[in-house]
């Protein structure tokens, strides 16, 4: 089990850090790109976090009991 909330925040730290960063970043494509890049990732991350996606598995399913 992991700790989300914990998670979360440390993402969120780092997103504002990279945002100063691009904010305070002139005009370097090669710098400001890999941090769009990274930035983009946090955001997936981030919203992986909060908003959990889960899949339905038909073979995890309980057996139909008939007898019930």
């Amino acid at each position: 089990m992991t700790n989300t909330a914990s998670d979360v925040i440390t993402l969120e730290l780092n997103l504002a850090a990279v945002e100063a960063r691009l904010a305070a970043l002139g005009n370097l494509p090669i710098l400001r790109d890999k941090l769009e890049a990274a930035r983009a990732s946090m955001f997936e991350q981030l919203d992986e976090l909060v908003f959990p996606k889960y899949e339905y598995y038909a073979s995890q399913q309980p057996d139909e009991d008939d007898d019930v």
